[in-house]
């Protein structure tokens, strides 16, 4: 092989698998006629200078050639739907795996993808929520539970034991159909209904203004004798009534009311909900998504900062800046006029306007259309080019106010666990996320339903926790995220399918990484490979480098000087003091001049100032 030395050679043929991937005559971009071997089911970095061909070897000979022959493999049909992908320019390549490529940018640009979504995390979670969620009444905080017969029973046996009780059973008709009911009713054999407190023959009742009647299926005493016979009378209750009974129990002060539904509803109110489901829990399925915002969870709207951009202004001092044009501004002489009307100051700054005259201000009142009736207006006029560039100037996004940036409709948020809907856990951080699941007590029924989710939920967490991305939430865009952060993000993904015999090649993974964090990526790595899969990773950080099974160095330089091997082989044999950059170039620290940063506050930054003069203060910051 090119730029190997004798000495390489012995080591590479003692140490190497039996299985590897053997590259002969690569000439992708500037690679030099250049043949490697690189082992199967081991951790191989390829480095060098940038430039050098690195990315010519791994991506387009390597992942290039795996992907052509996947694609070679599949039928005349479904390869017209496939972009055609030309053999990279190599003699032969054998022992290559289906290829996975991990590569250092976002390519995604749908809002509708966040961390959860990603890394399939949300698709547990919603398994999770669907089987152990209990969902609440939010006007009763009664819990909503299928009632069967058994249940039932078992609830009067524990609450209304050695109690009396009327087991009855709701029955509700139009006045149209009241006649037949009742003849139905009695030729079935129903004769007792309740009737103020009693119990009365059905015949002896004037139920010509009724639109319901109570039946009386059987009156006990609550005991274990009559556990069978209170059953019986449940079933048939359900069976009467479409689903509902109504058990009285005798007090010192009369009869209090016990009611029981087999419908998902709320015993005490009898209003229906949905029955907890993955598609109620996914902002991307019509069931569970908020109709306000069609499950992006924000909304086109005002923004007030833009509309008035210094409120210290008066009124007076024409401080709204979309009426500050010739088309506009009677808009002025409008608001004079309502501020005489209703009591609006003028000649105080916005910011001290009391909440009824900002009020006043925005949402208008009678004649006054207000600065939200303005808008309104102008939603009229779209069909106009400079309307609409109006209207686009003065907006942007906000939370959606219906869904408050959840996504879902308000029947997920009366699905609970342990008080927490399913926005509250996706709201979490990866490390806050990972505490509350590792550490989660479930009893012996929760363990046995959603034990095997729960388990997988926390591989999920300890994977993006150990890449790195512990403060990334789960409800974050991923669209949103860095190219390295979507790399690992990926990379966690790639762990949690638990793939084996796969080629991953990895561009880079420790870019935007802090150096304390190298080690655990190495483990991250490692585990990939200890799960039977090949991993090829393009990388400069030493410690990677030193962690490999096999390394292999291009260069000597870049470009036209790149392009050859410059060593292979195992890097603690050749490289224990770490490996030295190309040519033996060092970064020199100049002094020249200085970079005085105050006050930034773009993103999550606080304000933050910097200055070679006043570390300690900009640290502290």
């Amino acid at each position: 092989m090119l730029g190997m030395t004798k000495g390489s050679r012995s080591v590479l043929s003692s140490n190497m698998p039996s299985r590897t991937i053997a590259i002969r005559g690569a000439r992708t971009h500037n690679l030099k006629n250049i043949s490697v071997d690189i082992p199967q089911r081991q951790l191989t970095v390829l480095t060098g200078p940038s430039g050098s061909g690195k990315s010519s070897l791994a991506f387009n000979t390597l992942y290039a050639e795996g992907q052509r022959r996947f694609v070679e493999s599949m039928s005349t049909y479904v390869r017209q739907f496939l972009e055609r992908i030309d053999r990279p320019d190599v003699d032969e390549i054998e022992g290559i795996l289906p290829a996975i490529s991990i590569e250092q940018k976002n390519s995604v640009k749908n809002a509708r993808s966040t961390v959860a979504t990603a890394t399939e995390l949300a698709d547990h979670i919603r398994l999770f929520m669907t089987y152990c969620g209990e969902t609440t009444c939010p006007d009763c905080n009664v819990l909503v539970r299928k009632e069967s017969p058994e249940s039932i029973t078992t609830t009067i046996a524990e609450q209304l034991a050695g109690k009396r009780i009327v087991v009855l059973a709701p029955i509700f008709f139009d006045a149209m159909n009241r006649d037949e009911v009742l003849r139905q009713l009695i030729k079935a054999g129903y004769f007792r209904i309740w009737v103020d407190g009693e119990v009365r023959d059905i015949k002896e009742v004037d139920l010509t203004s009724s639109t319901s009647l109570e039946l009386v299926i059987t009156r006990a005493r609550v005991d274990s004798e009559k556990r069978s016979q209170i059953t019986e009378a449940i079933e048939q209750a359900f069976e009467v009534s479409k689903g509902t009974v109504n058990v009285l129990e005798e007090t010192g002060e009369g009869w209090a009311s016990h009611r029981f539904t087999s419908r998902f509803a709320c015993n005490k109110c009898g209003t229906e909900f949905l029955e907890p489901s993955p598609q109620l829990f996914s902002f991307n399925s019509p069931l569970g998504a908020c109709t306000n915002c069609q499950g992006y969870g924000r909304i086109i709207g005002i923004d007030m900062e833009k509309v008035i951009p210094n409120r210290a202004l008066r009124l007076d001092e024409l401080p709204v800046a979309p009426w500050n044009s010739p088309g506009y501004e009677d808009c002025y002489e409008d608001l004079e006029r309502a501020a005489k009307k209703y009591g609006l100051r003028l000649d105080v700054p916005i910011n001290e306007l009391k909440q009824s005259e900002w009020d006043l201000l925005y949402n208008g009142r009678a004649k006054w259309y207000g600065i939200k009736g303005f808008f309104e207006w102008l939603e009229t006029k779209k069909y106009k080019i400079h309307v609409r560039v109006k209207l686009a100037k003065y907006r942007s996004y906000e939370p959606c106010p219906h869904c408050h940036g959840s996504r879902l409709k308000s029947a997920a948020d009366n699905v609970k666990f342990r008080g927490r809907t399913i926005a509250d856990l996706f709201a979490m951080d990866v490390k806050s996320g990972r505490r509350f699941w590792e550490y989660l007590p479930m009893s012996k029924q929760e363990e046995a339903i959603a034990g095997h989710l729960r388990r997988e939920i926390v591989n999920r967490l300890v994977y993006l926790d150990e890449v790195g991305l512990s403060y990334l939430t789960l409800d974050r865009q991923t669209r949103t995220l860095s190219g390295g952060e979507s790399q690992r993000i990926n990379l966690a993904a790639a762990l949690g399918s638990s793939l084996t015999e796969t080629m991953y090649v990895i561009d880079e993974p420790t870019v935007g990484l802090h150096a304390r964090d190298s080690e655990r990526l190495l483990a991250v790595l490692r585990r990939l490979k200890n799960a039977g899969n090949t991993v090829i990773v393009v990388e400069h950080d030493p410690t990677i480098i030193a962690g490999a099974d096999h390394t292999i160095d291009l260069g000597p330089g870049a470009g036209e000087l790149g392009g050859e091997v410059v060593y292979e082989g195992v890097p603690s044999a050749e490289c224990s003091g770490g490996l030295q950059p190309a040519g033996g170039l060092k970064a020199a620290a100049t002094q020249n001049g200085a970079l005085t940063i105050l006050g930034a506050r773009e993103h999550n930054l606080k304000n933050s100032s910097r200055s070679p003069a006043s570390p300690d203060r900009a640290s502290r910051r």
